[in-house]
C-alpha cells in the first residue's frame, strides 16, 4: 500500500486578513501537485512563518521537481 505522510507546522503570528477560500485553495493545490510528484508515497512537508509583514506557504517533497524547460 502506498501512503504519503504529511508533517505540517503552522505559526500562530502568520495569520492573514485575504481571502481564505482563495488562498486555500492555491495551498490545496500546490499540495496536491506534491502529492502527485512522490507517485503515491513520501513525506511532504507544509509549513507557514511569517516574515517581516509577510505570511509565507512553504511545501517540501521529495519528488523530482519540474524539468528545466517547465521552469
Amino acid at each position: 500500500m502506498r501512503e504519503v505522510d504529511i508533517e505540517e507546522v503552522y505559526e500562530e503570528r502568520a495569520a492573514t486578513q485575504d481571502n481564505f477560500a482563495q488562498l486555500g485553495q492555491v495551498c490545496l493545490n500546490i499540495i496536491q501537485n506534491a502529492i502527485e510528484a512522490l507517485e503515491g508515497q513520501g513525506k511532504i512537508a507544509v509549513r507557514t512563518y511569517a516574515v517581516d509583514s509577510q505570511v509565507v506557504f512553504e511545501c517540501r517533497d521529495p519528488g523530482p521537481g519540474m524539468p528545466e524547460p517547465v521552469r
